[in-house]
């Protein structure tokens, strides 16, 4: 029964070498099409949260970077952030799907993207073979954004105002943290870009929140 186990497990391996060597040629065209280019990644949902899907993930990202291409990884951390919000019994508010952001909010934003989620990716990259380094909108004034005020919905004139939420002014990739570190072309960039970046207008200085998804689009750009 023994010979048979390891008969088996032969015929398993050769089946997923062979599925791979499928693979790998259907990507060609692909890896040919994007070799040097920047990928960008939105990271976020049920792959935050399962392990396997970890891990998964961070070997996709690996991948890219040894066949050539440069990812960039723009997560979010809603959940993380409502977690660690209701140990210390705050709830959040969301007014037309966006999260209403007082002061207190604003510093838990901050340490869940930044201190936690964003570390995490980067150890994981890491651990797949990779070369990571996390990054926030904060650093090298990588972005620059604008207070959100939305529209009423009843048809008012009066803008809501949802506090330290805003939308991206600009990014200026040629002043960010990436251009000044060593061999960046050989590192995978984890950026925190939901997390704060620098709102220089209406917000009078002070650091508020973007949304990832926006900032995947303007990242891309």
């Amino acid at each position: 029964s023994a010979t048979m186990t390891n008969d088996s497990k032969s015929d398993a391996q050769a089946i997923a070498a062979h599925q791979k060597v499928e693979i790998l040629a259907e990507a060609m065209p692909y890896i040919r099409r994007f070799h040097g280019k920047t990928i960008v990644v939105k990271y976020g949902g049920n792959a935050m949260t399962d392990d396997k899907l970890k891990e998964s993930f961070a070997e996709d990202v690996v991948m890219l970077k040894l066949v050539g291409m440069n990812p960039v990884v723009v997560h979010g951390g809603g959940p993380q952030i409502e977690q660690l919000l209701a140990k210390i019994g705050k709830k959040g508010e969301f007014v037309q799907g966006m999260r209403v952001t007082d002061a207190e909010t604003m510093d838990i934003v901050e340490m869940v993207l930044a201190g936690q989620v964003n570390k995490e990716i980067v150890e994981l990259i890491n651990h797949a073979g990779g070369k990571a380094v996390g990054l926030t909108g904060q650093d090298g004034a990588f972005i620059h954004a604008r207070k959100m005020l939305l529209k009423p919905e009843d048809g008012g004139d009066q803008p809501v105002d949802i506090g330290y939420v805003g939308e991206i002014e600009r990014i200026d990739p040629e002043d960010g943290e990436p251009h000044r570190l060593p061999d960046a072309r050989e590192q995978v960039f984890v950026h925190s870009l939901s997390c704060p970046g620098a709102c220089e207008y209406a917000c009078g200085g002070v650091f508020i929140t973007t949304d990832a998804d926006g900032d995947v689009v303007e990242v891309a750009r």
